[in-house]
């Protein structure tokens, strides 16, 4: 091959393409594409200032040592249905099953709130592994559900939002926590999700003062107050339960298939018992709940009750 063949071969357009993409490559992952990205953060950094949503420190949302706080505290999820007192009750008066990914508490409380209510989506890369890692602990019990009731599909459902919240936010943090997980491919083998649920009235003037009554109701019992026993227990769960009963409905007949519910806090339980009650009526074994987190604890961390917050 001459020196005019070999140079019309390196001039055509596959050969050119392919070398721009090599030198793209090189450029944006070597020192100078780091450079440049450090050059735009800090950059972002003055024209749009982002605070660390947990201690307060500047140009990240959540900082480093806050987000290793977080994993921390979700890397051994718990089951923490004991304290929810409006949970549903299987035959043997157990409650339904509800594995948590961490404490309602410190990082994990302060991500959260700051994702449902101040649209700081980038959490979803510290909440959304939270998440996966309640599910894959759950997902044996919800296994030998599936297989007791002879079910071939395995459903993560998500409690819906109010439609007004989902409008207010723009989208549903539920939901979207799945949606992250699914485009993972992080949900268990077998596990497909799911959003059959849809809201009903009167949820919209039922919800948003009951978490902080169901919390302090929670908090008098932990510490004792008053001469409440079990009974006093039961019968606030049922109050919770029946607070927000016919709230919401499935858009799906789901007999033959096992459902786990997906919610972010658990507090009384009784958003969970609704669900339940919701698939149920639609045909569906419901083999427990995932959230991601709880706020009674097995693992010791108090309630907050300031920063609880609905919808």
């Amino acid at each position: 091959m001459d020196d005019r063949d070999e140079k019309a071969r390196e001039n055509r357009p596959g050969t050119v393409l392919r070398r721009s993409a090599t030198a793209v490559d090189g450029w944006v992952l070597g020192r100078s594409g780091r450079s440049l990205a450090a050059a735009a953060g800090e950059f972002l950094g003055l024209v749009a200032p982002t605070e660390c949503v947990a201690c307060g420190g500047q140009d990240s949302v959540l900082c480093p040592s806050c987000a290793a706080r977080l994993r921390h505290s979700t890397v051994r999820p718990a089951r923490v249905e004991d304290a929810a007192e409006a949970l549903p009750l299987d035959a043997f008066d157990r409650p339904l099953p509800v594995v948590a990914a961490g404490p309602y508490a410190g990082e994990l409380s302060a991500s959260l709130l700051a994702y449902k209510n101040r649209q700081r989506t980038g959490l979803l890369s510290v909440l959304g592994p939270a998440l996966a890692g309640a599910v894959h602990a759950f997902a044996p019990e919800a296994q030998r559900a599936a297989a007791w009731a002879g079910s071939r599909t395995i459903l993560l459902v998500p409690v819906p939002s109010r439609s007004s919240a989902s409008v207010r936010r723009g989208y549903a943090p539920v939901q979207e926590l799945l949606r992250w997980m699914r485009r993972r491919r992080l949900e268990p083998p077998g596990f497909g999700v799911a959003s059959v649920l849809r809201t009903a009235e009167p949820w919209t003037h039922v919800l948003p003062s009951a978490p902080v009554v169901a919390v302090l109701e929670a908090a008098r019992a932990r510490l004792g107050a008053g001469p409440e026993g079990a009974g006093a227990q039961k019968g606030r769960g049922r109050r919770a339960r029946a607070a927000v009963r016919g709230t919401m409905r499935s858009q799906a007949d789901l007999r033959g298939c096992t459902c786990v519910i997906v919610d972010d806090v658990l507090t009384t339980g009784s958003t969970v018992a609704e669900a339940h009650r919701a698939l149920a009526a639609a045909g569906a074994v419901v083999a427990g709940a995932v959230v991601v987190a709880a706020t009674h604890d097995p693992r010791g961390s108090e309630m907050t009750v300031n920063r609880i917050n609905g919808g």
